[in-house]
């Protein structure tokens, strides 16, 4: 209550006093508040290490969130020693309860090869857990490694599919994907008003729609492997015997991410 300002008036001093008496009995839910505040210095001095103290506990009775928090810390090694191996243990756990955002993190580990062995086929897994539950990054970056074969097979068909869904909740990357899909035609039908739709609410958000001419690139491109990494833009080379082939640009950036691109084949009819 004193947390909130339910009834009382709000005190975070009063509040973290509290908090500490039921956490100290070992009650997990104020464990996980105690520590919570430590982390954001509410109501208590900032202190990273009693935060990863009082998630720790929590934790270890199988509380999510509690492994959630304690998994960034371990991964930014703050308040406790950089872990990434810990991180993936205690992101599984949080996952396995069906907690999204620890889903989300535990397939971005996989996918970007923070953990001990990158495996695009896991990335995959967890981020469609995460997306069918709704979550829009995980929408995006489901689509992404369906564009891109990575996990998964290549399916554009799915890609659009999952750009949509993260589009219609107001991404604004994939607003870019879907609309450069429906300009193609690619994994979708034709339709320039919808691409222009998609483009205009994208530009609502501060991203410029680009023009159809970087949109569309007319050469054959040899891709290495390293121009697969999320951050990959423009082309790798070019072929002295290209064969003029349309090409698709489409963001493969996810929110707090630069901004940027990549090229795609576009089937042939």
């Amino acid at each position: 209550m004193h947390a909130n300002g339910h009834g009382v008036e709000k005190n975070l001093p009063t509040a973290a006093y509290w908090y500490g008496k039921a956490a100290e009995k070992g009650e997990a839910a104020a464990q996980v508040a105690l520590g919570l505040m430590y982390l954001a210095g509410q109501g208590v001095a900032r202190d990273t290490g009693k935060a990863a103290e009082w998630f720790g506990k929590a934790a270890d009775q199988g509380n999510a969130r509690a492994q959630y928090n304690l998994a960034l810390l371990a991964l930014a090694g703050d308040g406790t020693v950089r872990d990434e191996r810990a991180a993936e243990t205690l992101l599984r756990q949080a996952a396995r309860q069906k907690l999204v955002p620890a889903t989300l993190r535990l397939a971005r580990m996989y996918e970007t090869g923070e953990a001990l062995v990158p495996n695009f086929i896991e990335a995959a897994k967890w981020y469609r857990a995460a997306a069918e539950a709704g979550d829009a990054d995980a929408q995006f970056c489901l689509g992404r490694l369906y564009a891109r074969g990575d996990g998964v097979p290549q399916e554009l068909g799915e890609a659009a599919k999952w750009f949509q869904k993260a589009a219609e909740q107001g991404f604004a990357a994939a607003q870019v994907n879907i609309a450069a899909f429906h300009l193609q035609g690619t994994g979708v039908a034709h339709d320039t008003a919808r691409a222009a739709g998609w483009y205009g609410r994208a530009a609502e958000q501060g991203i410029t729609p680009p023009s159809f001419a970087s949109v569309v690139c007319t050469s054959r491109e040899r891709v290495s492997r390293a121009s697969r990494r999320p951050g990959w833009r423009g082309c790798a080379g070019q072929s002295r015997r290209a064969i003029p082939r349309p090409r698709l640009r489409w963001a493969c950036s996810t929110r707090g991410e630069k901004m940027s691109t990549r090229t795609l084949p576009v089937p042939r009819p």
